[in-house]
């Protein structure tokens, strides 16, 4: 009978990107900064400006790429975040005797 090694952890992710990065990071890390340098040559800004708005966006990608709140990546904590605030909340008040 033939026998497969089950994984211990399933939300783990294989790190491909030279044993750091999932393809998900590099990803996030590689598009982000793109986009800002595409952006500021689309709207031609000066050139100090544009290197401290590509410099932002690439913290931003590294906070989307790395940080972990709960256990849970920043783009899904704040898909929660969103989803409750928009979800329609039942408030029972009682009295205390």
């Amino acid at each position: 009978m033939r026998s497969f090694k089950i994984p211990f952890e399933e939300k783990i992710e294989d790190k491909i990107i030279g044993g750091i990065l999932t393809i998900k990071q590099f990803l996030i890390i590689l598009i982000i900064p793109i986009i800002a340098i595409g952006l500021s040559f689309l709207i031609k800004l000066p050139l100090l400006i544009s290197v401290i708005f590509v410099l932002i966006s690439l913290i931003i990608a590294f906070l989307f790429a790395f940080l972990k709140i709960n256990e849970d990546t920043l783009t899904k904590y704040l898909f929660r975040i969103i989803k409750f605030t928009k979800k329609e909340k039942l408030i029972k008040y009682r009295r205390f005797e």
